[in-house]
């Protein structure tokens, strides 16, 4: 009597599953991107590129690449209070990471860092996860910091009118200063609620582990079993917390961070001969982040672009609608040219493989069950 076997099948399920989402990736990037310009006047886009000055855009080059380094840092403290780890594996699991995040859809290049990492430092999935996570709580403290500077600093006066071809409208958009501030205190109590999530794991891990087994409970024991043990592990890995020292030190690299994104618009704005009030970037930099933490496109191709063209809209009305789509297109080369010469380079160095990464990264469930069934007893 022959058996069926169901592998064949789920594999090439699972194949396909991965070539539509990077298929509907890369299509949602070029939707938002012809959404944005396909009314554009390319002549003028083309004349407000060619007015940029070239020693501004290097600067802003060398400038963004000193973010791969600080958050390199960044992540260094937080690794190194779990076990000390050289430099190297950490620096090129951000970049790889970082890269991915670029060329992949949904977000897989965080995965793809934890298990970069894990690989080159022997370290534990669930401690690199946790690591991971740590990283985005110093980045989310970062980012509430620039988003209540431009709370402060940005106090519009009556409507803000958005032009009709930025978003395809029949008439021009009018946004009230009242809305853009609820806006902003929206963005702002988002970061503050997941940063709350991630800290609450660690302060209260025993009522999360009661509300994991009672809603996992009722869908299968074994599940709510193995869900329980990965917890304990990532709660265990949470643990490095306790030196505040090192913790306090990846916030300082965060905030080195966000700075150097924050000087990387104001140099680009400056390439274009822009006069701008000072809060302009952190204007921008909360737009960008608040479109890109979706994550639809792979690299944020459209979403990024329409938070600079918006952000700019917002602030200098009367700018070109072209200058702006200028301006976004160059922000956008200007901030990913070092974080894929970088990746690319970690990738030779460390002899990796993208592609293999991405494929290892959609099932990382495999290496949690490992040391999750490794832990239970015979």
């Amino acid at each position: 009597m022959m058996c069926y076997n169901p592998a064949p099948l789920a594999g090439w399920r699972g194949f396909m599953k991965k070539k539509i989402q990077i298929v509907a990736g890369i299509l949602v990037g070029i939707g938002l991107l012809w959404f944005l310009f396909h009314q554009s006047d390319w002549r003028a886009v083309l004349s407000a590129l060619r007015a940029v000055s070239p020693m501004w855009l290097i600067l802003g080059v060398l400038v963004a690449t000193q973010a791969c380094f600080s958050r390199t840092m960044r992540w260094a403290y937080i690794v190194r209070s779990s076990k000390w780890v050289p430099l190297r594996p950490i620096f090129s699991a951000s970049q790889i990471g970082f890269l991915a995040i670029v060329a992949l859809p949904a977000r897989l290049g965080e995965i793809v860092r934890v298990l970069v990492l894990g690989r080159l430092a022997k370290l534990p999935f669930s401690t690199c996860m946790a690591a991971a996570a740590l990283d985005r709580v110093a980045d989310l403290v970062s980012l509430l910091v620039v988003i209540v500077i431009a709370l402060l600093s940005y106090k519009p006066v009556g409507n803000v009118r958005l032009p009709s071809d930025l978003l395809g409208s029949q008439s021009d958009i009018l946004v009230s200063a009242n809305s853009i501030q609820k806006g902003e205190l929206a963005t702002a109590g988002v970061v503050l609620a997941m940063m709350g999530f991630l800290v609450g794991v660690y302060l209260y891990p025993k009522l999360l582990l009661g509300v994991s087994d009672a809603c996992f409970g009722f869908a299968s024991k074994r599940l709510a079993g193995r869900v329980h043990a990965f917890i304990e592990h990532f709660v265990e890995g949470l643990s490095i917390l306790r030196s505040p020292s090192d913790m306090a030190k990846a916030v300082f690299f965060s905030l080195a961070t966000w700075g150097i994104y924050l000087l990387t618009i104001t140099i680009v704005l400056l390439a274009f001969h822009l006069e701008f009030p000072w809060y302009t970037p952190f204007l921008i930099e909360v737009l960008v982040a608040a479109m890109i933490s979706i994550p639809l496109a792979p690299g944020g191709v459209g979403q990024f672009h329409l938070g600079v063209v918006v952000g700019l809209k917002i602030i200098l009305p009367d700018m070109e609608l072209s200058q702006a789509f200028a301006i976004s297109l160059v922000t956008y080369v200007v901030s990913v040219i070092p974080v894929i010469v970088l990746g690319i380079f970690c990738l030779f160095w460390e002899e990796l493989r993208l592609v293999e990464l991405s494929q290892e990264g959609e099932q990382p469930e495999t290496g949690i069950r490992g040391e999750v069934e490794g832990s239970q007893p015979d």
